[in-house]
């Protein structure tokens, strides 16, 4: 079943290149990297002790799989756009200045008031420092980010150091996640603009640049109260990004035989969406956009982690059954084509960077689902909409560049 389901979407992924000729379109950042852990889950299974495939599992991501790559396929031929942003790239720029010096400034002062330093790391701290209004604008400086190394032609001193800038404020934020997807945002856009080759060494750059990331971010959390790092410290560094590669895969093979997910609405899929309404009309609980069921991952018998993510599939299988689970599935593939068919027809860095900003959940797809977190989705209609009115009101401004 494996090696069917490896050719099947090899030939999905050569059919995608073969129609938008590009490795940055919705299908091809979805599936590949899913691809490539389930591949690596399916070998590591008989070296080690650990969860297995079988048929039905296999099947389902098949399912899902497909169904993203026909949606993509067939939506592509009618989405269209003849919308031109005019906002130029210096004004975008300028404000990702203003963003980035204020976050670091409301860092530092917050951190100058605490009794240690180790604090910073700590949920109190970070609730000062990054939610309500903060949050937003780190939000929106992720776009501003890949707006201005989309731009960018050839990497200088200077251009290190602005990109060096536009990343610290969500650095400091230690949400793994949030600096994987800074991270993987300028990659692509690197390669798609061929400011570095797409090769086997280019690959291992950025796979080696998320790694390093993700341990220094460990290492800071554990190393900060004593300001030393040791091999225990290494050790734990080394098991987290273990956990952090296979736990989505791991969890759903689980989640899948154990059966402890019940299929019941509205769940944390759907959050995003039904507790506006819920608050509105006060028709129910708030539900919790973070999955709250947690289970032991195991590696040769021994424990070593625990996960409460199942990938982009096993999370909408797993919390609303095949048939609306694929629908989500078939919203997300048509929302991110429209995207990124507005970028190919207008050739704008505005409309590449929303895309690209939207797209990173897809390239996370083999941990989690990530449009669980409603700022993708307020950052596209924002962002998408502003522009507009903004063009409409202001035609002094330039095209963007």
């Amino acid at each position: 079943m494996i090696v069917l389901y490896l050719i099947s979407n090899i030939y999905l992924l050569f059919m995608d290149y073969k129609k938008f000729n590009s490795i940055i379109s919705p299908f091809f950042l979805f599936s590949l990297p899913y691809t490539l852990i389930v591949t690596i889950q399916f070998i590591l299974s008989f070296f080690a002790r650990t969860y297995t495939f079988d048929f039905f599992i296999l099947l389902v991501i098949i399912i899902f799989q497909i169904t993203f790559f026909l949606v993509s396929r067939f939506s592509s031929r009618i989405f269209n756009s003849s919308h031109q942003v005019n906002i130029k790239s210096v004004y975008i720029t300028f404000i990702g200045f203003l963003f980035s010096i204020y976050l670091i400034i409301h860092f530092v002062n917050l951190a100058s008031s605490l009794d240690t330093l180790g604090k910073i790391v700590q949920e109190p701290f970070q609730v000062l420092y990054s939610s309500g209004f903060n949050f937003y604008i780190r939000i929106f400086l992720i776009f501003i980010l890949f707006h201005y190394v989309a731009g960018l032609k050839r990497m200088t001193i200077g251009s290190i150091l602005v990109i060096l800038l536009f990343l610290i404020p969500n650095f400091l934020t230690f949400v793994k996640g949030i600096i994987l997807i800074n991270i993987i945002g300028v990659f692509l856009i690197f390669i798609y603009n061929k400011i570095i080759k797409f090769n086997f060494f280019s690959v291992i750059f950025g796979i080696f640049s998320m790694i390093i990331s993700f341990i220094l971010v460990v290492i800071i959390e554990e190393s900060i109260w004593t300001f030393s790092v040791d091999y225990e410290i290494l050790e734990e560094s080394l098991s987290n990004l273990l956990a952090y590669f296979f736990a989505g895969i791991q969890s759903f093979i689980s989640n899948f035989h154990s059966n402890i997910i019940p299929i019941e609405f509205p769940n944390s899929t759907i959050a995003i969406f039904y507790n506006p309404f819920a608050r509105l009309f006060e028709i129910g609980p708030i539900i919790s956009n973070v999955p709250a069921i947690r289970i032991i991952l195991f590696l040769n018998g021994i424990p070593f982690s625990s996960s409460n993510v199942n990938t982009y599939i096993g999370t909408l299988f797993l919390y609303n059954g095949l048939f609306i689970g694929n629908l989500m599935n078939v919203a997300i593939s048509l929302i991110s084509t429209f995207l990124f068919k507005i970028y190919l027809s207008r050739k704008s860095r505005f409309y590449f960077s929303l895309y690209l900003f939207f797209a990173t959940g897809l390239s996370l797809s083999w941990f989690e689902y990530y449009y669980l977190h409603s700022f993708y989705f307020y950052v596209i209609v924002f962002l998408g909409l502003f522009p507009i009115l903004v063009s409409s009101l202001l035609k002094v401004f330039g095209p963007v560049v």
